[in-house]
């Protein structure tokens, strides 16, 4: 999208509506699709912004356990609070957060750089878990047969513990 000012924002706020997708990170997650996002600025004061925005895209995944890609709807709400401060690196260093700190982001100019926000939220919004399905059985861990799709037999050929080898190390 842009950069945004914090004189830009009007004192009813600013609306914003965008189809563009030239923030997306491609190098980490795959675009599938379209993606909206609609933002609503919020001036709070010369110094602070309410940024309140959703975010809609769908994403392309690899399982976590099958390797398979997979869709992914995101429909995010999110609510950053922005504020500027000439001594970002003092709230940086080592001191104790008020419960306000903890809730705010803060920023070296009188500016917000939307694109940053948005690659932010999109990739806090991936699953921790990527799962094509909630039955997926993954690939075998002796031959990588993909047990989704196919029985692979290799159940009974392996030791019932991993630590199996080492018993016969032991006699030796």
């Amino acid at each position: 999208m842009k950069k945004i000012r914090f004189d830009e924002i009007l004192p009813e706020g600013l609306r914003l509506h965008s189809t563009e997708d030239d923030w997306f990170p491609r190098e980490e997650v795959a675009q599938h699709g379209s993606v909206a996002v609609e933002l609503f600025l919020e001036r709070l004061g010369s110094e602070r912004v309410l940024l309140s925005g959703r975010l809609l895209a769908t994403v392309g995944l690899g399982c976590d356990r099958c390797l398979r890609e997979y869709e992914v709807g995101i429909d995010r709400d999110f609510r950053i609070d922005l504020e500027y401060t000439e001594k970002v690196s003092q709230v940086r260093g080592e001191h104790n957060c008020s419960d306000f700190e903890m809730d705010t982001v803060f920023i070296e100019q009188p500016e917000i750089d939307l694109d940053d926000l948005l690659h932010q939220q999109l990739l806090l919004s991936l699953p921790d878990k990527r799962l094509c399905g909630e039955g997926c059985r993954g690939l075998c861990s002796f031959c990588g047969a993909d047990l989704n799709e196919e029985s692979c037999g290799c159940h009974g050929k392996q030791s019932s513990s991993p630590f199996g080898i080492l018993a016969g190390l032991k006699g030796k």
